[in-house]
């Protein structure tokens, strides 16, 4: 059985180095078209990423720190790829500038409706058809009814990360442990409240336990309204710095938001596969979270274990790097975009095959 630490090491910046990625390959240069590269990409090749003389092709440039010296340029870089992951452009699937009476009319059931309430994943799907071309760094929703209109940031780094998770739990160390409390009068109303306990992906690091309120668990008008306004009270160490969020300059909204992370997902995950094996579907249905289809973890895969960055120091001297969490999340976003949320991005309700099995896959 591989250890904790060979499983996540590509997940852990500065673990992994360009030298190990690019042993026995062949180099393919790209500084254009990067996801239909990637795609093309074979498994005894590896991408460099080029920045030829330009700012990156991956993240906003406003985002980047050129011509620092040595620790200053890590330090920075770590520093501007939090900054990205916190305040970086939004997919905006449900915000605070949304009519509450249209989106109800469309998600609750009623005789407003000549037609099936629609399915929160209809919500994304358009958010993300009408995007266009950028540098994101998660999709979000705001809850529509309740007094917590935090918004709720979901990087689709994430989702492929805490499905991984998720699928390693499954299939190496027992699953993760669900404790559903959810017998209150107003469960229909504003959800249902489980705690779980999943796993670290850090060697000898214990789970993480964590409660996750307003699932939507039972059936009836508003449970796709519901949904919208989950969230966990997980607060692991890299969620203490992702929480640290200033209103910028030039921004309109409130600085109170929610950042969900692999925890959350995977923990979400597994309540719902637990409520499914009771026969109850409605908050694997309900939903406001995505899995990764098969094709787009392949593509996953293949940034986190092929791909390299090439760029310069203060010098002119050519330096080579993985791919951080920021530039991940913008390769990844692009890849939705490209190629379409049916294709990348389902409820795990209708995702074809088992998602177990991308342990196996990550493993290969």
């Amino acid at each position: 059985m591989a250890s904790k630490k060979d499983i996540f090491r590509y997940m852990h910046l500065g673990e992994i180095t360009p030298a190990e990625i690019k042993k026995n390959k062949k180099e393919i240069v790209a500084d254009s078209n990067l996801v239909l590269r990637l795609e093309e990409l074979g498994p005894d090749e590896y991408m460099k990423i080029a920045r030829p003389g330009s700012p990156s092709i991956l993240i906003d440039p406003k985002w980047l720190t050129f011509n620092l010296r040595g620790q200053d340029f890590v330090r920075m870089r770590m520093e501007k790829r939090g900054k990205f992951l916190r305040h970086g452009d939004e997919i905006k699937v449900i915000s605070a500038g949304n009519n509450v009476s249209t989106l109800l009319n469309r998600l609750v059931p009623g005789k407003a409706n000549s037609h099936k309430p629609i399915h929160p994943y209809t919500l994304i799907k358009e958010a993300y058809e009408n995007a266009g071309r950028g540098f994101y760094s998660c999709y979000s929703i705001v809850p529509i009814i309740g007094s917590d209109k935090r918004i709720r940031r979901i990087p689709l780094l994430d989702c492929i990360d805490g499905t991984l998770l998720f699928a390693y739990a499954q299939k190496q160390c027992g699953g993760c442990d669900v404790m559903p409390y959810t017998d209150a009068h107003k469960v229909a109303e504003e959800g249902g409240s489980v705690v779980v306990r999943v796993p670290s992906r850090s060697p000898k690091h214990p789970r993480q336990k964590f409660r996750i309120d307003n699932l939507a668990i039972k059936e009836g008008p508003l449970q796709n309204v519901v949904g919208a306004s989950i969230i966990t009270t997980h607060n692991c160490d890299d969620m203490i710095y992702k929480g640290i969020r200033y209103k910028q300059a030039d921004e309109k909204i409130s600085s109170k938001h929610f950042n969900f992370d692999a925890h959350d997902i995977c923990g979400i995950l597994a309540a719902m596969e637990d409520y499914e094996r009771q026969g109850n579907m409605t908050p694997s249905q309900c939903s406001y979270i995505l899995v990764p289809t098969e094709f787009m973890f392949g593509l996953y895969k293949k940034m986190r274990k092929q791909c390299i960055v090439e760029d310069f120091n203060h010098k002119g001297k050519v330096i080579e790097y993985c791919l951080n969490e920021a530039e991940l999340e913008s390769f990844i976003q692009g890849c939705a975009i490209h190629y379409g949320l049916e294709k990348t991005f389902l409820p795990r309700h209708i995702i074809s095959g088992d998602i177990k099995e991308y342990f196996n896959q990550w493993m290969e």
